[in-house]
């Protein structure tokens, strides 16, 4: 996406997918690789993870006719992702939650 960051992309695409806005953070909590189905090969992409803090939630955005937006507890949510790099990173966010929330500098 041009010339802008990998948290404003992140951003965006939290816009476009689930149309959530809100403030991102500017470190990545991780990256993940998945490999992407095109129409005859599987090509392999890396995936930069940014904490986004939910100001907003849109009732239509660009992928809303594709997508469905579901609010889960992070141990409900893990059940449901198939990239185990993923999974950890969702877990490393819970425990940042967590040690934020408590002051806890562990």
């Amino acid at each position: 996406m041009g010339n802008r960051s990998l948290s404003e992309v992140a951003r965006i695409e939290a816009f476009e997918e689930a149309g959530i806005e809100g403030k991102v953070s500017s470190a990545t909590l991780g990256v993940y690789f998945y490999w992407k189905r095109l129409k005859k090969v599987f090509i392999p992409i890396k995936v930069s993870v940014f904490p986004l803090e939910v100001t907003c939630e849109n009732s239509h955005w660009p992928e809303c006719a594709e997508r469905q937006r579901k609010w889960l507890p992070s141990e409900d949510a893990a059940l449901l992702i198939d990239e185990p790099e993923l999974v950890s990173l969702l877990g490393s966010l819970d425990d940042k939650i967590k040690r934020d929330l408590t002051g806890d500098e562990k």
